[in-house]
């Protein structure tokens, strides 16, 4: 469409202001996601974001994502489970690995994730979000 299209340009304005901004790398690749004929640049802006800062969750999250959108099951889960190592609190990646498990006929690991998604919501809405995010903040 035309405002991901859009988006996408400032983006890439972004990056070559500041080609070392793994966040530029990253939203890029989270905006260009949306279009599946444009999954294959995001894969890339997403890997690009990563090398930049190999401790960015949500950057694996969304990698993960995409890759699960271009059918690569198995390296999805790598990258969804990476971003959980990194950041135990990332609801959203216990819900698509359990879309993924599902997907591929594993109910027993798809039920443990949407658990573990379900009990990683009820910490956030005890007050875990706020805490999450003055980390985050925080960070530099």
């Amino acid at each position: 469409s035309g405002r991901v299209a859009d988006a996408l340009e400032d983006f890439n304005k972004a990056i070559a202001i500041s080609p070392g901004s793994a966040i530029a790398y990253y939203y890029y690749g989270k905006v260009a996601a949306r279009e599946p004929s444009r999954l294959p640049d995001a894969v890339e802006k997403l890997r690009r974001a990563i090398a930049l800062k190999p401790d960015f969750p949500e950057a694996y999250f969304e990698l993960g994502k995409a890759l699960a959108q271009e059918g690569d099951s198995n390296e999805a889960i790598a990258e969804l489970k990476r971003s959980l190592q990194l950041d135990p609190t990332l609801a959203q990646s216990h819900y698509q690995l359990g879309l993924i498990y599902g997907k591929l006929g594993n109910q027993s690991k798809s039920r443990e994730q949407f658990q573990q998604f379900a009990e990683a919501n009820k910490k956030a809405e005890r007050g875990g979000i706020i805490e999450h995010l003055e980390v985050q903040i925080q960070k530099p």
